[in-house]
């Protein structure tokens, strides 16, 4: 309950003393009480002492790790609110705390009105949530380097990740073809109850109807020909875990019909046999086809499409978040062979590869540097160890001859305006505030020019 007769509090737990006070003078509204602490052992005192309702919490505290206070905030009042503060945009940071119960995540620099709209929002849920009751998230072991970004699509996508991981609803991943779907789909198993358990991916592009339904149901001894033993299907070997069907758009429209009995039953039957196995795994799905277009031409069955689809995740692909493209290039560098020898991007490399629309995405970044790495004669790599195709847009774009959509002809002011601010955000590593400055813009004018269409 709130102290003082009523009256809420709002605790701030930054280590700054310039930031701290901002942030009290950012917060102050009337009937408000504020608590300002440095440190994770002042906190705990003021979490005791006056039970406040909203913490806004900085992770990266000197004594205590920040989310260790944020566990101990909701373990001693589920109804509690709290809005973390961080100057990494890293995914397991975002994740983790998303996962242990925080209800925003804001990445420094952020918007004086965007914290004061995040803390309001935070003490009507408080509010409204004093009657219920819920437990923390259970602890789970940091996960490294699976998804890699800090551009703002990237925290939105790892915020999901956080709030969807502790759950068994079933999610339909969507995004193009070499965004990283797989890697979300382990992200939302190793973060949530299931993590300890198997985690199954079927791939539904590779193989034909037959050898799918085989893959999936498994079979018995004697099934069909070549049947020499019995085979476990994926939906067995995925129980207790989870089981990621890859591309689910390219299950044949005869097969679809079996999968949604078999999801909807939770049991399935192997091939030759007329036993069912009971299974339990959480089903996660990707695919870069609009199954909603599919199922109004017939294509795909309405009604799996309905079971598939508990909840949805959007994947961007690399041409809207090139603020990342450093930060993946670097990690795929510090890969394999590239790693040995040490090689590393050069400026003009690094603007020809921005001016790049990257149609194979993360995916072919990725091979761009492995090929990059290995005809590389220097360490620094240069814009002609680049595959041809990104060094041809970059003659293109030196022309102003690449539009925002990837096709040819000359530029609009407005692209221009957006390529570059774009270009000024990679370079400064993410840090709007710095980009800002490096164009003379104030930050409102440049997060106008980021939120419209990519280039």
């Amino acid at each position: 309950m709130p102290a003082d007769g009523g009256r809420p509090v709002l605790l701030i737990v930054e280590d700054e003393p310039g930031v701290r006070s901002l942030l009290v003078r950012a917060l102050e509204a009337p009937g408000r009480e504020i608590v300002a602490v440095a440190s994770g052992q002042q906190a705990r005192a003021e979490l005791a002492a006056r039970s406040p309702s909203v913490l806004v919490l900085d992770l990266g505290l000197p004594d205590v790790p920040g989310v260790d206070i944020l566990a101990e905030a909701l373990a001693q009042d589920p109804n509690r609110m709290v809005v973390v503060l961080t100057a990494r945009a890293d995914e397991r940071s975002v994740v983790e705390a998303m996962r242990r119960g925080a209800m925003e995540y804001l990445t420094k620099p952020f918007e004086a009105e965007d914290l004061q709209a995040a803390v309001e929002r935070a003490f009507q849920k408080a509010r409204q949530s004093r009657e219920a009751s819920g437990q923390p998230a259970a602890e789970r072991p940091p996960l490294e380097g699976l998804l890699i970004g800090k551009s703002p699509k990237m925290v939105e996508l790892y915020k999901m990740i956080g709030m969807l991981s502790g759950s068994d609803v079933p999610v339909l991943i969507a995004g193009e073809s070499g965004t990283g779907k797989e890697l979300v789909a382990r992200a939302l198993h190793l973060y949530g109850p299931r993590g300890a358990g198997p985690f199954v991916a079927v791939d539904c592009v590779s193989l034909p109807a037959s050898l799918l339904e085989a893959e999936l149901f498994g079979y018995e001894r004697g099934a069909f020909t070549g049947a020499v033993a019995a085979k476990p299907g994926k939906f067995e070997l995925a129980d207790q875990g989870t089981l990621f069907l890859d591309e689910v758009g390219n299950v044949p429209l005869e097969l679809q019909a079996k999968l949604l009995r078999t999801l909807q039953e939770r049991t399935s039957q192997r091939l030759g046999s007329n036993q069912s196995v009971r299974w339990n795994a959480r089903l996660v799905s990707a695919t870069n086809a609009p199954l909603k277009e599919l199922a109004g031409q017939g294509k795909f069955r309405e009604d799996l499409l309905f079971r598939l689809s508990g909840t949805g995740i959007h994947l961007p692909p690399l041409r809207e978040r090139l603020e990342d493209l450093p930060l993946l290039a670097e990690h795929f560098l510090a890969k394999g062979e590239a790693r040995k020898a040490r090689k590393k991007l050069s400026a003009e490399a690094l603007l020809t590869m921005q001016a790049y629309r990257w149609p194979g995405n993360v995916r072919e970044l990725e091979h761009a540097m492995s090929r990059a790495a290995a005809v590389s004669r220097s360490v620094v790599i240069g814009p002609e160890d680049l595959p041809e195709e990104v060094r041809d847009v970059k003659k293109l774009a030196a022309l102003n001859l690449v539009t925002s959509d990837g096709k040819e002809g000359l530029l609009t002011l407005e692209d221009m305006k957006r390529r570059y601010a774009r270009h000024a955000l990679a370079v400064c590593g993410g840090n709007k505030t710095e980009a800002a400055k490096l164009l003379d813009i104030d930050r409102s004018t440049l997060n106008a020019l980021l939120k419209e269409p990519s280039l």
